[in-house]
């Protein structure tokens, strides 16, 4: 009588491990949409203090941005940061839409996602990474 019991709450609690352990290995960051200039001071950038927003470390796999402003005349850096590095893709005032991975600039493992004003105004951005 007691084994099938055993047998029961064990099953009850790997069922319920593994439940638990699925969301937590997803993460997802998010800036804005958002002011993002000369001044923003976000804690958690390695590079470029003062002028990026920059997510927790991750094993992220995609970054986006979408342009959610009609303000001219700006530059940002959109990319991923370890502590030897700071890789990204250009986004002008013009560009609208960017999809990337960390393979498209030669990096991989455990990094950070960012967008770092450059240039220019400083002006709302939307920026999302997932892993």
């Amino acid at each position: 009588m007691r084994k099938p019991r055993r047998v029961i709450v064990w099953l009850v609690s790997v069922v319920a491990a593994l439940a638990l352990a699925a969301p937590a290995s997803a993460a997802y960051w998010q800036h804005g949409p958002g002011w993002l200039g000369n001044g923003y001071n976000d804690s958690d950038c390695i590079w470029y203090y003062g002028q990026a927003s920059c997510s927790g470390w991750s094993y992220w796999y995609r970054l986006q941005y979408q342009d959610v402003t009609s303000v001219c005349c700006f530059t940002y850096l959109l990319g991923f940061e370890n502590n030897a590095r700071i890789r990204g893709l250009w986004v002008y005032d013009y560009v609208e839409y960017v999809d990337m991975s960390p393979n498209t600039v030669d990096m991989s493992g455990n990094l950070k996602a960012h967008m770092t004003w450059w240039s220019g105004n400083g002006v709302s951005v939307l920026a999302w990474a997932n892993s």
